[in-house]
């Protein structure tokens, strides 16, 4: 696969960062407008002009941007996850406690006379 070759949906390979890198550099412009999602999950964000200019500064150079940006998606996925994790944990170290008076053994209900 050649360096200039881009397939929509995929991560960017080395040599193809290095390339539009060199393109950045060379024209201030990106081979492709939209940025793939470096989590390889096949979303691709639009970045030109203005847009394209401040995340390369927020990144802190283009190949930090080509190599490190993450869609919304593929953000708030992540943070889901870590809410989940973090969530389990904490109810696995819970238990929780019925009192003993509350509990009928017969199937029926205990507050029922």
């Amino acid at each position: 696969m050649s360096t200039e070759t881009y397939i929509p949906g995929q991560k960017l390979t080395a040599e193809q960062v290095e390339a539009w890198a060199v393109k950045y550099d060379t024209t201030s412009k990106l081979p492709s407008p939209k940025i793939p999602c470096s989590s390889g999950n096949g979303v691709e964000t639009t970045m030109f002009g203005d847009n394209l200019h401040k995340r390369v500064a927020k990144f802190g150079g283009i190949r930090n941007l080509l190599l490190n940006f993450k869609s919304r998606g593929a953000r708030q996925t992540e943070k889901v996850q870590t809410l989940l994790a973090k969530v389990g944990a904490k109810s696995s170290s819970v238990a929780l406690v019925v009192p003993e008076s509350d509990v009928d053994c017969t199937g029926g209900n205990a507050y029922e006379e």
